[in-house]
């Protein structure tokens, strides 16, 4: 089962970003035959995630976070280094998140989680979202396809690679902040792996 937990509130800047990434997320579950278990506001708490991962494979989660974690509407952590993180032994968390990358990284990793992709830095988008969800969820379609995580990194970086290209011609600014993403991205775990080696 896969995780999606991504903060839609109206109130919430950037809602409709981390709406689009959550909406992505599920479309991709659906076009691979597999179960998904969605939180939205106000149901996207540390408690409801912690609990469900247990029984899911990987967390996709799309909301605002901080070098030690993500965090809900309400401004809660949702995943940090202050919540319970022991479920995610085993698991991956692939998530839309600034800085997240910095502090969470290393310690979910150290807990025996299996993949980790995030940002180490802030996040940068204007105007239309659309390229930049397309590479945001790149790589989760290709995990959720089946493809290793060296594949799937290797996905993204071709996709944010593209979407850069054409942007420069239309649009300088935007795809700065593309490569801007794109040099922002972590992802660690055993290349080896994919989704069917979690448990």
């Amino acid at each position: 089962m896969v995780l999606i937990a991504y903060d839609n509130d109206p109130n919430t800047e950037l809602h409709d970003f981390f709406d689009s990434c959550g909406c992505e997320a599920r479309q991709i579950c659906a076009d691979y035959n597999l179960q998904w278990n969605t939180f939205t506001p106000p149901n996207l708490t540390a408690d409801n995630i912690a609990d469900s991962i247990i029984d899911g494979t990987i967390c996709v989660i799309a909301a605002h976070g901080d070098n030690k974690g993500i965090y809900n509407e309400a401004g809660n952590d949702i995943i940090s280094l202050q919540t319970t993180n022991y479920n995610f032994k085993g698991k991956g968390l692939y998530s839309i998140s600034c800085y997240c990358a910095q502090d969470l990284s290393p310690h979910l990793l150290g807990l025996g989680a299996c993949l980790f992709v995030g940002y180490s830095n802030e996040l940068k988008l204007r105007g239309d979202i659309t390229p930049f969800v397309t590479c945001v969820m790149s790589g989760l379609r290709s995990l959720l396809s089946g493809d290793n995580i060296k594949t799937s990194h290797n996905v993204m970086l071709s996709v944010y690679d593209q979407q850069i290209e054409l942007l420069d011609k239309t649009n300088p600014i935007e795809s700065l902040l593309l490569l801007h993403n794109k040099e922002s991205l972590v992802v660690k775990g055993d290349d080896n792996l994919n989704i069917h080696s979690f448990n």
